[in-house]
């Protein structure tokens, strides 16, 4: 099959969607372990090898003060020493203890434990050892060299991705991406599209009716059936309701705190009118904001 002893690229984004604390036992289960970023030269490094995709999207990295609040350490015992915090960040709002890289800079957060991020960031730092009686070690069709060298599949894994379909399968017969648990990112794993919902894996919309596979499987409508769309949905939000007093006459401007440290203007000025004045704005989009309202100059 070629050679016995593999290394599989040092980093690699794992696009499934888990807590911090799943996707550490899953890289863990992949023989590697959430990524370790010690300095500048390293993140220069994890930019060569995974690209624009880390700053696309949110993704967990191996660093945690669950232990001891405010003291932060890798997965690996390593110094934290080099950071990328974002601004203000971190701020422990509602015990936040896990590591967070976010668009559009691949900047740092501390984020919660039930918090979800689309992927994580695997680092290897091992070599494969695949029997070297046996071809194909995980028995999963594919030679252990073609696996390694061509496929980048793990050879000691029949399902790198564990998206419910084997590499052969998805390299010989669905023709799906065998290190994307979700080739087409419409948020149906590969396996479960083929199998449960008989929808395509390539195709985000497998009935060209403008609905996507998951939103049609959410609300109940035939993923597989251009005449079958989803009915009108309503949605439940989360939102903040801002109250504050008001003195007739005097001028109030509300504001928010930026990402960069600084206060923002936000929305018009209110003129008081001697009476309470309330404002309900949605945190769908940044549900951890701080806010306030002072008085206009």
């Amino acid at each position: 099959d070629g050679e016995e002893a593999f290394q599989l690229p040092a980093y690699e984004i794992v696009r499934v969607p888990l807590d911090w604390n799943s996707a550490k036992a899953d890289a863990e289960a992949r023989g590697g372990h959430l990524a370790v970023i010690t300095s500048e030269a390293e993140w220069q490094k994890i930019q060569a090898v995974v690209g624009a995709a880390l700053f696309q999207q949110e993704i967990w990295i191996g660093a945690t003060d669950a232990a001891i609040e405010g003291q932060w350490h890798w997965v690996t015992g390593e110094p934290f020493s080099y950071q990328r915090w974002q601004g203000g960040q971190p701020d422990n709002l509602l015990n936040q203890d896990y590591l967070m890289m976010r668009p559009p800079g691949a900047t740092w957060y501390d984020m919660g434990s039930t918090a979800v991020a689309a992927a994580y960031l695997l680092e290897r730092e091992n070599v494969f050892q695949t029997d070297p009686n046996n071809p194909d070690t995980d028995g999963d069709g594919l030679k252990d060299g073609d696996e390694a060298r061509f496929y980048k599949t793990d050879p000691v894994r029949v399902d790198t991705d564990g998206d419910g379909l084997s590499d052969f399968e998805e390299i010989r017969r669905f023709h799906t991406n065998p290190l994307l648990a979700d080739t087409d990112d419409d948020g149906l794993a590969d396996g479960e599209e083929l199998f449960r919902y008989h929808t395509d894996p390539l195709k985000q919309d497998s009935d060209g009716d403008g609905y996507s596979d998951l939103l049609e499987v959410t609300y109940g409508s035939d993923p597989t059936l251009a005449s079958s769309v989803p009915g009108p949905q309503s949605r439940i939000f989360t939102a903040v309701e801002i109250e504050f007093d008001t003195k007739l006459g005097e001028l109030y401007q509300m504001q928010v705190l930026a990402d960069a440290g600084g206060w923002t203007n936000y929305g018009a000025k209110y003129v008081g009118t001697g009476q309470p004045i309330s404002r309900l704005i949605s945190t769908r989009t940044a549900p951890k904001q701080l806010w306030r309202v002072v008085i206009s100059k």
